[in-house]
């Protein structure tokens, strides 16, 4: 099994290195509209609607003007309604560029992300107590990257996230939140 992960390991390498392999490094300022809808058992439901933001960075690999794949780590904040404290997540993005002009790049991408944050309050989850709510997403979305040199660029896109939280009892009450999210996004990125 080692030597296959290892052929595996050296054959996506090798692509890389011969199909013209690019590396992108970036980091964007992210502002989240949310609408959380939560479900209680038995059978209500309410709805919040607040915003999140915090910072984005990123490392995306691939072939240079070809499909990409981007690992990325978020921090966000948010308010009362929807984050008291912070929220963290680690996610990967497959992105597919349009080059339209030398400098001027749209991308479509696509992708998901496991996340979770602390709670101020513990809860039942799995059967124990804890202060960690944790939550899986999928996104899709549109961006655009105007390279300011060979190496520097700056990037913006929207995207529409849907994330779903874990399933938790809090006193006696079981509560299923979901999250429907439009997040807008800047930043600076370097490609080597």
């Amino acid at each position: 099994m080692q030597h296959l992960y290892r052929l595996g390991l050296a054959a996506v390498l090798g692509f890389f290195a011969t199909a013209g392999a690019a590396a992108e490094l970036g980091v964007d300022y992210v502002s989240d509209s949310v609408s959380r809808e939560t479900t209680y058992t038995p059978g209500s439901s309410t709805t919040d609607n607040g915003s999140l933001s915090g910072y984005r960075v990123y490392g995306a690999f691939g072939a240079e003007k070809s499909p990409q794949v981007e690992l990325f780590y978020e921090s966000l904040t948010g308010d009362e309604e929807i984050a008291s404290n912070s929220q963290v997540a680690f996610g990967l993005d497959f992105l597919v560029p349009f080059a339209v002009q030398e400098r001027l790049i749209p991308h479509f991408k696509f992708g998901g992300a496991y996340g979770w944050r602390k709670l101020d309050y513990k809860v039942y989850r799995n059967g124990s107590l804890d202060d960690t709510w944790y939550n899986y997403s999928a996104n899709v979305g549109l961006g655009l990257t105007y390279m300011l040199g060979d190496h520097l660029g700056i990037k913006a896109g929207g995207e529409y996230i849907y994330r779903v939280w874990e399933t938790m009892t809090y006193r006696g009450t079981d509560i299923e939140p979901a999250d429907t999210v439009t997040r807008l996004s800047a930043g600076l990125t370097y490609s080597f």
